[in-house]
């Protein structure tokens, strides 16, 4: 949070995703960077954020490299969907939204 003090439009909801989610409900996204453990977990953040996402918006994912269960869950999400999942250096992914 003191790292990000000096830029705009920079909010912190404190509990258990996806619980919080509430206060954003009607709001669009152009970046979310996704950092969870479980495929139960980036599932729900996927379900809530993809349908948000800007064109163009870019969705980050850590842990698709090393956790079978966040890279499983990436991979069946967007299965159907015309957005390519992009492995990145190490333990990222990245998807731009069309």
């Amino acid at each position: 949070m003191k790292y990000l003090r000096d830029y705009k439009n920079v909010f912190f909801y404190k509990g258990i995703f996806p619980e919080t989610t509430s206060p954003v409900e009607d709001h669009s996204f152009s970046l979310a960077h996704l950092d969870v453990d479980t495929k139960k977990s980036i599932d729900a953040c996927l379900h809530f954020f993809y349908p948000r996402m800007n064109r163009v918006g870019i969705i980050l994912s850590h842990d698709y490299g090393f956790t079978r269960g966040v890279r499983l869950a990436v991979d069946e999400f967007f299965n159907d969907k015309p957005e390519t999942v992009v492995r990145l250096s190490e333990s990222q992914c990245l998807i731009v939204k069309f």
